[in-house]
């Protein structure tokens, strides 16, 4: 089963990039591996520029601020936080 984070949706320290913590399961002091994927407001992003302006229509499936990102720790995996995509930096 998934596990879930210990911060969802989590703004602050938690943007796009990887970030120093303490792992709270396994208590070690590490940097988070961050992935990003394409989540619905990636979709919507895409779709809209498929409408407006089609040659751009794939920026968003490549920019990290137009993706979801995870935080994971990379000595137990356990799942740190989960960022939503803003509408590609718009609406920070």
């Amino acid at each position: 089963p998934p596990s879930r984070p210990a911060h969802s949706g989590a703004t602050g320290r938690y943007g796009t990039e990887p970030v120093n913590v303490v792992c709270p399961q396994c208590q070690s002091a590490t940097r988070t591996r961050v992935k990003h994927y394409p989540d619905a407001t990636t979709i919507v992003s895409v779709v809209l520029l498929i409408i407006f302006f089609w040659p751009l229509f794939w920026l968003p499936l490549v920019m990290p601020d137009c993706q979801a990102t995870e935080h994971r720790c990379p000595s137990c995996g356990a799942l740190l936080a989960e960022k939503k995509a803003p509408c590609c930096g718009c609406m920070e």
